[in-house]
């Protein structure tokens, strides 16, 4: 090393400490000045490199640090302390453990899943996605606030111990208490990894919760802060109280496919109208179910209320976005959701239900994206009030009352073409087109009407936008809606 007009040679350094600290990495060398017995160079076991590429096999332990200048490094054996490359790559094999960090200044570094690795991995200042297995890493602080029509304000807390380098199993629980239906809330859950080469693992959980079909509209933070901030609950729901067993596989990239078996026994319970919110107003929270007509909804609270429902199910997720930049990138998110409940297995019901959905995003250019969804639904048996289909309103049918339409089959459509204004950069535009059709207890045909909106939207930021919708059908009186999302989905 040439430092400060001062040179030092390599096999004088006697520690290598790699530091990450509030977003800076600093490499601490730490030399010895006059010579060192053959011993005290034994005993700091560093492994150091100028221009020769670095291998350690499989049975070997370095016992110090392993540093390189211009070489690869290659490791399938067991490293003590850091690995640092400047102008190299490293890789890291199956066999591999490594104690503590790894940066690759200026290369790559490659990581295979079944390597051991207990400290952080580093392209350059930036940290890249691999389990960090210290046991304090693996204890994790679950924690998590709802508040909607039925349960209140309910609060939730827990753990959850993950150590993919271990042949224990992941175990979590959470606990929390709904303060309006006075009711406790908790989840139990174990799972275990039976194949490393295609990640699989099975699993069971235990649970008593608040149970809603409407996820795929909005998540539950976006609509707790809807309830919390304008008295709007987006979501129905019913309270089920079981236990699922489930395998759970990654067979490629990008594809998750869960499958199982789960059971449930079912409860109704009814909104509390006259909660809080902070600019609600006078204004009340409508009842559970409220699209639904009194007849079909008397009938659907009586099933809630005194039925089980134990259903085999398969899911399937393909999903190729940037999850932190889903609209810059082209890209494909499909999914499926199948379930069968019979008799045989337990259920007050007869049922197959299913539903696929198909996302494209498109680049067309830098700074503009075309997103087209469609989505499809079907059943055969008799499907209870919970689990039949809705449309309309926020996240389907834009420019309707929210879920005005129930059915046991239908098809969706959202085009939408999004634009990124350069200037300022926080500001997006976009035009939509939504339509769809569904049926209840008949057949898909020409006789029923194709419903459809047209709508605009802005964008503000990474998450908040304004949409304005206008329904199509002859039926329509109240003009445009304007729909506000806290995030920058359907």
């Amino acid at each position: 090393f040439i430092f400060k007009g001062a040179s030092i040679a390599y096999d004088s350094l006697t520690d290598i400490t790699l530091t990450a600290e509030n977003g800076k990495i600093s490499i601490v060398f730490a030399s010895r000045s006059g010579p060192a017995s053959r011993v005290t160079r034994f005993k700091q076991g560093n492994l150091i490199s100028y221009r020769d590429n670095v291998t350690v096999p499989d049975s070997e332990f370095v016992r110090g640090a392993l540093f390189c200048v211009k070489g690869n490094v290659s490791i399938a054996g067991e490293v003590n302390r850091d690995v640092i490359t400047l102008f190299g790559n490293i890789t890291i094999e199956p066999t591999a453990s490594l104690r503590d960090d790894a940066i690759a200044i200026t290369g790559r570094i490659h990581a295979a899943k079944e390597a051991t690795v207990y400290g952080m991995l580093y392209e350059g200042g930036n940290r890249i996605e691999y389990a960090a297995h210290r046991i304090t890493d693996a204890l994790t602080w679950l924690e998590d606030f709802r508040y909607n029509r039925v349960d209140g304000a309910a609060l939730y807390a827990g753990m959850k111990y993950r150590n993919p380098d271990s042949v224990l199993p992941t175990v979590w629980g959470l606990a929390g208490y709904a303060f309006e239906s006075e009711r406790w809330r908790w989840e139990l859950g174990t799972e275990q990894a039976i194949l490393r080469r295609i990640p699989t693992a099975i699993g069971v959980t235990y649970y008593r919760r608040l149970a809603s079909e409407d996820d795929w509209l909005l998540g539950e933070r976006e609509n707790t802060a809807f309830a919390l901030i304008a008295t709007e609950d987006y979501k129905d729901y019913y309270e089920a109280e079981g236990a699922t067993a489930y395998v759970n596989s990654h067979p490629i990239r990008d594809l998750s496919v869960t499958a199982g078996y789960r059971y449930e026994e079912t409860n109704w319970l009814y909104a509390n109208q006259n909660l809080w919110s902070l600019f609600g107003g006078k204004k009340r929270f409508p009842l559970n179910f409220r699209s639904v007509d009194s007849t079909t909804r008397r009938i659907g609270i009586a099933e809630i209320d005194s039925s089980t429902n134990g259903a085999i199910f398969l899911t399937a997720d393909y999903d190729t976005r940037d999850r932190a930049h889903p609209f810059d990138n082209t890209a494909w998110h499909l999914s499926l959701d199948f379930e069968i409940s019979k008799p045989g297995l337990k259920s007050s019901f007869d049922y197959n239900r299913y539903t696929l959905t198909a996302r494209r995003y498109q680049c067309v250019t830098d700074w503009s994206c075309l997103i087209v969804r469609g989505r499809f639904g079907n059943s055969d048996g008799y499907l209870p009030m919970h689990k039949r289909f809705f449309l309309g309103g926020l996240g389907s049918l834009r420019g309707y009352d929210q879920k005005e339409f129930i059915g046991t089959r239908y098809w969706l459509a959202n085009v939408e073409y999004r634009v990124q204004l350069k200037k300022p950069e926080f500001l997006g535009l976009s035009v939509f087109w939504d339509l769809g059709q569904i049926a209840n207890d008949t057949k898909l045909n020409g006789d029923i009407e194709v419903k459809q909106s047209l709508g605009a939207a802005v964008y503000l930021g990474d998450d908040l936008s304004l949409r304005l919708a206008e329904r199509l059908d002859r039926s329509n009186d109240k003009g445009p809606i304007l729909i506000v999302r806290l995030s920058h989905t359907f």
